[in-house]
């Protein structure tokens, strides 16, 4: 249920804001209006989607997931809000809430806050956009054939995108990236490569590494942590998968736009806040 709220003149004159991408920053004001009166509210991107961005969601369900999970990503790494997990659900909280936003006669929230001891932090906003990147891949005829393909192909693009250090298997380091923070540069190596190579199979993966560090070393302003370069390269894969038109087999069978919502949306539950 969205809700009104207030959005200061400063906002517009925060240079960090202005850096952000235009729907980064459309998204952190529905945000506040998703949230309940304590700031918080459900962090599945699926769930803010459909809230925030009904339509684009039925025009095109697989990029308004992407987007919204790399600007969830983002505020997160930013600050600006906090995703956690409680008892297997993943919430987020805005920062500096009860400083930017006068609630009168706020009601019970049903939603653990992030400093209640019990929360974890989350990868969920993170991990979001390699679940979905092959949500529109062929599947079998019956139901439980569709399921496992879904999930088969989910695993290899979130395998791939998930932010983590690659094991020391003696597989070696073949590019470098700029980064922002410390370290100042993260290291690829060649089984990461393969890896997006089987999950992005339509794309030239090396060229568009090369692509992409060089977006990177021309944009200083929008250089992502380590932690985040698998997930920003993942993105971009998936993307260049998208428009080459060949994200899955000829002999499977395409999810139309109203299954593909019906799936995203089944996985959240009834009771989600």
């Amino acid at each position: 249920m969205a809700r009104i709220r207030t959005i200061k003149p400063e906002f517009w004159h925060d240079k960090r804001v202005a850096s952000w991408p235009y729907f980064t920053r459309l998204l952190f004001i529905g945000l506040w209006s998703a949230a309940d009166d304590f700031g918080r509210g459900s962090a599945e991107p699926a769930r803010i989607a459909a809230e925030l961005f009904p339509y684009d969601l039925s025009r095109d369900p697989r990029e308004t997931l992407a987007r919204v999970s790399e600007a969830l990503a983002t505020l997160s790494d930013e600050g600006r809000i906090v995703v956690y997990e409680v008892e297997d659900e993943t919430y987020f909280e805005v920062a500096n809430w009860e400083k930017h936003q006068r609630v009168d006669k706020p009601g019970k929230s049903k939603i653990p806050s992030v400093s209640d001891g019990f929360a974890r932090p989350s990868r969920d906003s993170r991990e979001s956009v390699a679940r979905l990147s092959r949500l529109e891949q062929g599947t079998g005829n019956r139901e439980m054939e569709e399921q496992e393909a879904i999930a088969s192909s989910t695993e290899i693009a979130a395998d791939a995108a998930t932010p983590r250090t690659c094991p020391d298997d003696g597989s070696p380091v073949v590019m470098e990236f700029p980064c922002s923070g410390n370290p100042k540069t993260w290291a690829l190596r060649q089984d990461r490569i393969d890896r997006w190579q089987e999950a992005f199979p339509a794309v030239d993966v090396r060229a568009e590494l090369l692509k992409a560090r060089t977006w990177l070393e021309d944009r200083p302003r929008n250089r992502k942590t380590a932690a985040g370069m698998p997930r920003f390269l993942g993105s971009w894969m998936g993307r260049s998968q998208d428009r080459s038109g060949s994200s899955a087999p000829a002999t499977a069978p395409q999810l139309t736009t109203a299954q593909r919502i019906e799936a995203m949306l089944a996985r959240i539950p009834d009771d989600a806040s």
